[in-house]
């Protein structure tokens, strides 16, 4: 992905990250349609270390602050990120900004950069995240995840960059969960 540069590789990882709570782990066997996507979160992984991403608004809040999401927060959670997935997979950066009104300049011009990018080569993205049950406090929310973007150039050449480490804040605002942040993580 050398053509589309560090930054916006960092934003398709953030992009991918924050899918990680578009979606539950259920352990019920379920009938899942062919294109259907898999369970995200990971009730089975091990605690996410909570981290505090670099340049946030937001202080650093300590893990004995912090209460493993109840399955009501994820599906609110997993709501706002299903939208982040398919607005990123379609290339829609409005359908982005409905669910990250705050985000920055930065992250808006490595997301169209990256678009414009996809588009060139005719190709739409595939986002695929594994993350941590989020950890929530108060309003906010962190999830650890584990993203790669799927993409295809010059005739059907598939190419994945990933997967890279993400960490991403939620905020609960007017009734819904939206996006804070996205950063990568080590």
């Amino acid at each position: 992905m050398s053509s589309v540069g560090p930054l916006k590789h960092l934003l398709l990882c953030a992009a991918l990250a924050a899918l990680c709570v578009a979606q539950k782990t259920n352990s019920t066997p379920v009938q899942v349609a062919a294109n259907a996507r898999p369970a995200i979160i990971q009730a089975e992984a091990a605690t996410a270390q909570v981290v505090s991403a670099p340049d946030t608004s937001t202080a650093q809040l300590s893990s004995a602050n912090f209460h493993a999401a109840s399955s009501e927060e994820i599906n609110g959670m997993e709501q706002t990120l299903e939208h982040y997935v398919n607005s990123f997979e379609s290339l829609d950066l409005a359908g982005i900004h409905q669910i990250w009104p705050g985000m920055d300049r930065q992250h808006e011009k490595a997301f169209k950069s990256a678009f414009s990018s996809f588009k060139s080569w005719s190709s739409k993205p595939q986002l695929g995240l594994l993350c941590a049950v989020p950890r929530v406090s108060d309003a906010s929310a962190n999830v650890q995840c584990s993203e790669t973007v799927t993409y295809t150039v010059d005739k059907n050449k598939t190419k994945q960059a990933g997967p890279a480490k993400l960490s991403i804040q939620l905020k609960w605002q007017s009734g819904q969960w939206i996006l804070q942040d996205m950063r990568g993580s080590s």
